[in-house]
């Protein structure tokens, strides 16, 4: 049978800049708010995470500065060669999404719309899931998580919820519903 597991796919650790979180109080906070697993997605880097803390599964992940905005990759096999990627400048979203398939991760389209006016025409052409309800893109902009469901409903991807935390208080305040019989890092 399957168990339903809450899951928060974009959290950001001392590891970013602007954020002040250890990867253990992230971690204790995400018990407090109920999660079971939390993607460790700095920006632009890899933090080596371990399998599970405190009883709290985590997920290899990052958060890729892109020309169309911010890319996801989570449940990483391996570290994105950021040198490569950032070889001419910053990359493109399509060529994010490609290195994050080569690491054997998924690719998400983050708060798309957090920026008013963001670019449909500089996002990838098919991520893997598309992040409709981002706690912190809601703040910044009213319509960005109703404009990333319509985005995500006319290109026939999947929706993804995250708080996109930048402190332990953030933590859990969106997260995704995962149904499967055992949650691991593997896909």
């Amino acid at each position: 049978f399957f168990m339903i597991y809450r899951v928060d796919l974009h959290v950001h650790t001392s590891a970013t800049e602007g954020v002040s979180a250890s990867l253990d109080e992230l971690v204790r906070a995400a018990r407090r708010a109920g999660l079971d697993a939390i993607a460790v997605t700095d920006r632009d880097s890899c933090t080596p995470v371990p399998v599970e803390l405190r009883g709290i599964l985590l997920i290899p992940g990052c958060e890729i500065s892109t020309l169309g905005g911010q890319i996801l990759g989570v449940f990483l096999d391996q570290p994105l060669d950021f040198a490569r990627l950032r070889r001419d400048g910053l990359p493109t979203a399509d060529e994010a999404v490609i290195e994050i398939h080569r690491c054997g991760g998924l690719a998400i389209l983050a708060n798309p719309f957090a920026k008013k006016d963001a670019n449909p025409a500089l996002f990838p052409i098919r991520p893997d899931a598309v992040e409709t309800a981002n706690a912190r893109a809601a703040m910044r902009n009213p319509e960005a998580n109703k404009r990333a469901l319509l985005w995500a409903a006319d290109h026939q991807r999947p929706s993804v919820g995250s708080s996109n935390a930048h402190s332990p208080q953030e933590l859990g305040n969106a997260y995704t519903e995962i149904a499967c019989r055992r949650l691991s890092r593997a896909f």
